[in-house]
């Protein structure tokens, strides 16, 4: 079956039921606005409303999709009554031209733009619920939590403690609980009064993610990684104590216990004695690569002001299946057509007795290869742009869409912060990012491993982003496990991955589930090499291929770019490593910390690339030659370069080099917005280096003087008087003094052109006949 015309009635009886087929004859009337478009055909039936139907005839079946409610398998009634109004009258369909098709594989595909360039509709979080906010929300939550128990039991807390409590109403005893639990010495107080088999359970809650679905077997197997627990058979026992001390929660909907984030940060790092420091052998001192936080910050800037001057269209979308309007496993994902193809050829696609499984390829590039040489002196690969890209989407100075767009107005907040604040709003975009994940530099790195994605009859079918979403809660317990260890000394990689291996047996979307309805979960995603399913709970090479993997990528990757990571390599393979700031960025004990310092022969270098650059940048920072200005961008501020745009024009736009002429339009626009002559003159030494050349100086002073002299105004209107007297008078009857935007002389005004109509007829309900000369247009 591959065209219209050689459709049957047989054909159309194979698909449907004796029932459907009833229902169908009845809608036949009904069916209107018939149009045949290739292989398809489209209509509208309208009944107790409007239904839009359109039916594809391909090899291996009919498909159809309709407006209509039903889903409960099978073409419904509306369908079938498009396909017997086909059958019966193929002449009443419009015939309208197809639109171009793509084929590969033997799968017809439409081409597709990248979505354009939109604002979005909320600001970024660091926005719109800074730091202040949400150490306070925090707190709350904790109030919340410690208000479902009596007023007995809370006094009983915090005699249990040593506290003095006074009053009688329970939001102040709660109160005055919460701020000794969140205040660092008396939480560390609590904890090291825990004897040890309590403290390695409490350790282990620490360690668990919130986002994890986990449960007592979990952090039972976590705690006795550190020494059994034989005071108590059930954990339950463990956390019970730990809820009546007030340093956990009990999960109201399940059997487990977590730590409030409000206790969280003022609990030192947990790990602190339970992962062996790593003793650096002398030869590995060769191989250790330090982390450079301000570099970092110097590539942000230097990325947005280079999209700020050319136009960067992202990489356009992989074509889209056809068959997509009929499968809605194959929205939005990208494919292999030969996948595709086999399904279709089989009839597995359209009859769906056995499960699907199709490829999760890579995602296609984010710039075309022109246009990522342009950025490539700033990125050490494609993998680190794309990475950026989607930190910068999440902290808000980009757009999302095509093409790539500065959003001005929240980058000029970021830049507003200080170096640290930026650094620590750029850290933390990436513990929540969700669009992004280290996973695909795991498949680049082993082009033996694919992810596989399986689709089941009777199953609603993910998204991509939900697979996203749950690797992003797998980075979070990784972030969450490193964030426990202690700043500034090294440790293994093997050391730290396998604390989570007894509770992390599963590298797939079914990862911390229980057993459903009694056997196995089935994921609908999950990893293969060379086409076998990967089994990191049983196997140790699986468990370093997929988890080990993961971590590593994590750490060598995004928390290296970021500056938060030092590394020690052997032949270039990730051993071991020390951090920066991650526990308390984590944790948001702080709202920023220091940029990681450097010393040594790292400390120079450091120096050189400071982000809040200043007139002490090194001497080729700027040159100038008569009105010409180049600028190295990396070694100045960003608000040297918002300077610079008041005064010049950017010429040329490279990676190393922005080029700026003195440019009259550019004054003029600053003087328009309030900026003065003496303010620009004033504003210079602050961000240049070199004294303001007279050339410049000469041709700012001659700007300003003749500002204002003349104007020129578009959209105008001339007002003629007769004499002296008639514009005070007309003054007093109608709005003209609203519209007045310049009085030549007693007897001539300029207003705008939209005004005359206005003006006209107030002068006419006033009694006065005014009359109207139409001027040449120029």
């Amino acid at each position: 079956m591959t065209a219209l015309e050689a459709l049957t009635q047989a054909d159309v009886n194979r698909v449907l039921d004796g029932n459907m087929l009833k229902k169908a004859r009845a809608y036949m009337p009904k069916v209107q606005n018939g149009r045949r478009v290739g292989r398809s055909i489209y209509a509208e039936i309208r009944s107790s409303q409007l239904y839009a139907i359109e039916v594809f005839v391909a090899e291996d079946g009919i498909y159809g999709v309709c407006s209509c409610s039903y889903h409960w398998g099978g073409l419904c009634k509306h369908i079938a009554a498009v396909l017997y109004k086909w059958l019966e009258s193929p002449d009443s369909f419009i015939v309208e031209e197809a639109p171009a098709v793509i084929e590969s594989a033997g799968i017809e595909m439409f081409e597709v733009a990248a979505p354009a360039t939109a604002v979005p509709k909320t600001k970024p979080i660091w926005l719109t619920k800074p730091y202040a906010v949400r150490q306070q929300e925090n707190v709350y939550n904790l109030q919340a939590w410690l208000s479902e128990n009596r007023v007995s039991d809370l006094r009983q807390m915090a005699k249990r403690h040593g506290w003095s409590i006074s009053g009688t109403r329970k939001d102040d005893i709660v109160q005055q609980i919460v701020g000794q639990l969140t205040h660092p010495g008396s939480a560390l107080k609590i904890t090291l009064g825990f004897d040890e088999e309590h403290l390695r359970v409490y350790h282990a809650l620490v360690v668990l993610y919130p986002g994890i679905p986990y449960g007592e077997k979990h952090t039972q197997a976590l705690a006795e990684q550190w020494g059994p627990l034989n005071k108590y058979k059930n954990l339950w026992t463990y956390t019970n104590h730990f809820c009546d001390a007030g340093m956990a929660v009990q999960d109201p909907y399940e059997r487990r216990a977590f730590i409030p984030a409000a206790i969280m940060r003022a609990l030192p790092p947990a790990l602190t004695d339970r992962v062996p420091t790593m003793n650096l052998p002398r030869h590995l001192e060769s191989g250790i690569k330090v982390a450079q936080a301000r570099p970092l910050l110097q590539k942000v800037q230097q990325t947005l002001l280079l999209l700020e001057q050319i136009s960067f269209p992202l990489h356009p979308p992989m074509p889209r299946p056809y068959l997509q309007k009929f499968h809605d496993f194959l929205q939005d994902w990208d494919y292999l057509p030969e996948e595709i193809y086999q399904a279709q050829k089989s009839g597995n696609l359209i009859t769906r007795k056995n499960e699907l499984t199709f490829t999760v390829p890579p995602p296609l590039p984010l710039l075309s290869e022109q246009d990522f040489a342009r950025l490539a002196s700033i990125f050490e690969d494609e993998t680190q742009l794309t990475f950026m890209y989607h930190l910068l989407l999440k902290v808000g100075v980009l757009q999302p869409g095509s093409p790539i767009t500065v959003w001005q107005e929240v980058k000029k907040q970021f830049f507003s912060q200080d170096a640290a604040a930026q650094w620590a709003i750029l850290v933390r975009a990436y513990f929540s990012l969700n669009t992004w994940s280290e996973l695909w530099q795991m498949a680049a790195e082993r082009p033996s491993l694919q992810i596989k994605r399986t689709i089941r009859q009777y199953y609603h079918p993910p998204k991509p982003q939900d697979m996203y979403e749950l690797l992003a809660v797998f980075r979070a317990q990784m972030l969450q496990l490193l964030a426990c260890l202690p700043d500034d000394r090294w440790f293994s990689l093997d050391d730290v991955a396998g604390i989570l291996r007894p509770v992390w047996p599963r590298f797939d979307a079914a990862s911390w589930s229980g057993p459903q309805y009694g056997r196995d979960p089935q994921p609908f995603w999950y990893l293969v090499e060379d086409g076998r399913i990967l089994n990191p709970g049983a196997n140790d090479l699986d468990w370093r291929t997929a988890q080990v993997s993961f971590l590593r990528h994590i750490i060598a990757g995004p928390l290296h770019w970021l500056g938060v990571a030092d590394l020690v390599l052997e032949h270039d393979q990730l051993v071991g490593f020390r951090l920066h700031g991650l526990h308390d960025l984590f944790f948001e004990k702080v709202e920023s910390v220091a940029l990681p310092g450097m010393s040594g022969e790292f400390a120079a270098t450091d120096a050189s690339f400071a982000a809040d650059a200043s007139p002490t940048s090194p001497a080729d920072a700027v040159l100038i030659d008569g009105t010409t200005i180049s600028v190295n961008p990396t070694a100045v501020s960003a608000q040297t370069h918002d300077y610079l745009d008041k005064i010049t024009r950017l010429e040329e736009a490279a990676a190393t080099r922005f080029i700026y002429q003195l440019d009259t339009a550019a004054v003029h626009q600053a003087f328009e917005s309030g900026h003065t002559l003496a303010q620009m003159l004033d504003d210079w030494p602050q961000f240049l280096p070199l004294p303001m050349p007279e050339a410049i100086r000469n041709q700012l002073i001659a700007w300003w003087q003749a500002y204002g002299q003349v104007r020129l105004y578009e959209n105008m209107t001339i007002i003629e008087f007769g004499d002296a007297y008639a514009l005070s008078e007309m003054k007093a009857i109608t709005s003209l003094e609203k519209y007045l935007v310049a009085e030549i002389s007693p007897n001539l005004v300029v207003i705008p052109a939209h005004a005359i109509d206005i003006l006209v007829g107030e002068l006419e309900k006033a009694g006065y006949t005014p009359k109207q000369t139409k001027g040449l247009e120029s």
